[in-house]
């Protein structure tokens, strides 16, 4: 819906809010590669990111609590942009964990794992920046949210498969152990955090058809 007075319009807001998640996703995987995991100055880029995507995801509750005519349902509105937000947090919260532990790296698994999330959160923002009022790219918005889900449910299977590996080693002291399947943990909770805001969409496109 777009507001003439002001310009406002939801739709370019969530693709935004999406973004942000997508680059985050993307920043994050690129620092495995960099040598940035783990350091202040990755935590401090990714908070950047993060803060305005928090400020997109405020400016859509205060246009959902002021305006009188909304594109859809408030709460699933309101929904899908804490979703997304969701999504941001949980990306960022694998940068400040790194850095808790000092942790410079992950499993082998692990880079596979941030590969997907990456990946999935770009299906994710394809998804949302086919949104609009009409709804009537069904089946292409439908394609870009079951490639995100594909990649999450993968990241799944090898977050189980990585998780069984770590316990099996015998070589692995208690602490190393308990910090690198926390950090495996944080990656499969971003790719989760994905998948449910994919569901929040796909339940507004089912809402709404």
């Amino acid at each position: 819906m777009f507001n003439k007075d002001d310009g406002f319009n939801y739709f370019e807001a969530y693709a935004k809010q999406a973004g942000y998640a997508h680059e985050l996703a993307c920043n994050l995987a690129s620092s495995l590669d960099s040598g940035d995991f783990g350091s202040r100055e990755l935590v401090d880029s990714l908070h950047t990111v993060e803060n305005d995507a928090d400020e997109v995801c405020h400016q859509i509750h205060a246009r959902l609590l002021a305006d009188f005519v909304v594109p859809y349902e408030r709460g699933s509105m309101a929904t899908l942009a804490n979703a997304i937000d969701d999504v941001c947090d949980a990306i960022e919260d694998i940068a400040i964990r790194a850095y808790y532990y000092h942790c410079t790296g992950v499993e082998p698994a692990g880079r596979t794992m941030a590969a997907l999330v990456a990946k999935s959160a770009g299906s994710l923002e394809e998804a949302v920046g086919l949104m609009d009022s009409r709804l009537n790219r069904f089946e292409e918005v439908k394609r870009h949210l079951v490639a995100s889900q594909d990649a999450e449910c993968e990241c799944d299977r090898v977050y189980i498969e990585a998780v069984r590996e770590l316990y099996g080693k015998s070589n692995v002291d208690g602490e190393a152990r308990r910090i690198a399947h926390s950090m495996l943990s944080a990656i499969e909770k971003s790719s989760d955090a994905i998948e449910g805001a994919a569901e929040c969409l796909e339940a507004i496109l089912i809402e709404n058809t």
